[in-house]
C-alpha cells in the first residue's frame, strides 16, 4: 500500500522498526477481530503523538503499556470491548462503573507514582549534564536528595496497595453484574 500511495519504496517503509510498529498496533488492538488492528492503529498513533509531546521517554511508556496488555489483556482492546457487550446490551454496565471508579483512583495514584519515578530515572540516565536539578510538573526536584525518590516509592506503594485493596470490589460488582436476573 505504500508503493502504491508514494510510487516508490524506500528501505524505510520495509523495516524493522516499521514492521515492529504495525505488530505492536494488532496486538494492542487485538488480533482476533476485524477491528482490533484498526483500534489499536489509532490508540497507538495517539498515543505515539501525544506522549512524544509531554516525555521524551514515550517509547518506553509505549513498551510498558503493550506489557501491561499483553499480561492483563491478552486478547487486546477489543477483548475488553467484547468482554462488557453483553454487559451492554443487557443495560447493568451502570451497575460496574461504581467500582471501576473506586478502582482507577488509586490505579492513578500508582500511576502518577510510577511516572514520576521513571522520569527523574530517565532524565538522570539520559542528560546527565544537565545536573541533578529539574521540575516535574511545576515542582522543583532535586534528584541528588533521597527525598524525591522516596516521595515516589510512597506515591507508587500507596497507589499499589489501594488498587489491590480495590480489587474484591471490582470481583464482587462482576459477579452480581454477570449473575442472570430472574424472571419477575
Amino acid at each position: 500500500m505504500h508503493a502504491i500511495n508514494y510510487e516508490i519504496v524506500a528501505a524505510e517503509a520495509l523495516g524493522a522498526a516499521r514492521s515492529g510498529a504495525v505488530l505492536l498496533m494488532a496486538f494492542i488492538g487485538g488480533i482476533g477481530s476485524f477491528g482490533g488492528p484498526i483500534l489499536g492503529a489509532v490508540v497507538i498513533t495517539w498515543l505515539q503523538v501525544s506522549l512524544s509531546e509531554w516525555s521524551t521517554a514515550w517509547q518506553l511508556y509505549l513498551g510498558l503499556f503493550f506489557v501491561i496488555m499483553v499480561l492483563f489483556a491478552p486478547g487486546g482492546l477489543t477483548s475488553l470491548i467484547q468482554l462488557h457487550l453483553p454487559l451492554i446490551r443487557a443495560r447493568r454496565l451502570h451497575r460496574l462503573l461504581p467500582s471501576y471508579l473506586i478502582a482507577a483512583v488509586p490505579a492513578l495514584v500508582m500511576t502518577m507514582g510510577a511516572v514520576f519515578l521513571l522520569e527523574i530515572n530517565y532524565r538522570l540516565a539520559t542528560k546527565p549534564e544537565l545536573g541533578t536539578r529539574t521540575t516535574f510538573a511545576s515542582i522543583p526536584v532535586d534528584m541528588a536528595s533521597p527525598w524525591p525518590w522516596l516521595m515516589g516509592l510512597g506515591i507508587l506503594g500507596v497507589g499499589l496497595y489501594g488498587f489491590r485493596r480495590s480489587w474484591p470490589r471490582v470481583a464482587d460488582a462482576w459477579t452480581a453484574v454477570a449473575e442472570p436476573t430472574e424472571p419477575r
